[in-house]
């Protein structure tokens, strides 16, 4: 066991209001995803964003360099030591979005995460543990998006039974 610190590290985001952002391709990330595009980006390829405020410790995997802004922190190679991929389960895991300062707006506090107890495998562990829960995670997934499919279509056919009954 560790204290995730000494795993990595989550970087405050930079402050970038919608008038200061220039046309670009690098997407701006916020505490609940992407939020616009900037001409340059604060984060290395890949990086994990996890909310701080609004929607706070909401985790999203970036594939791409992006702008991070402070309503979130952002975690990549840089500041950390093992593999990115697992640690970006890693911080699903830990159910950051529990974890609130409420002063108003619910924030993530930073020292409370970097002081969770972890458990960290040795690096060909942690690759193994990531490859296998991005096939079973993208199984699901897809399990998911069919069955929303099916809810859909299920939908269309009660209206179309309700309409036909009354309109004949």
């Amino acid at each position: 066991m560790m204290r995730l610190k000494h795993h990595l590290r989550m970087t405050y985001g930079d402050a970038l209001s919608v008038e200061a952002r220039k046309a670009g391709e690098v997407p701006v990330y916020g505490s609940n995803g992407i939020v616009g595009n900037h001409s340059r980006a604060n984060t290395l390829s890949p990086a994990i964003i996890v909310g701080r405020k609004g929607s706070h410790g909401k985790v999203v995997w970036a594939n791409s360099p992006g702008f991070c802004i402070d309503t979130a922190y952002y975690v990549d190679q840089r500041t950390c030591a093992g593999d990115l991929r697992f640690s970006y389960f890693l911080l699903i895991s830990l159910e950051l979005d529990r974890n609130t300062r409420d002063t108003g707006v619910p924030g993530l506090e930073r020292n409370e995460a970097h002081n969770r107890a972890v458990r960290v495998p040795d690096l060909p562990t942690q690759k193994r543990i990531a490859v296998f829960l991005d096939r079973e995670t993208a199984r699901i997934d897809e399990l998911i998006a069919k069955k929303e499919r099916l809810l859909e279509v299920l939908r269309l056919r009660r209206l179309g039974r309700i309409m036909k009954t009354h309109l004949g």
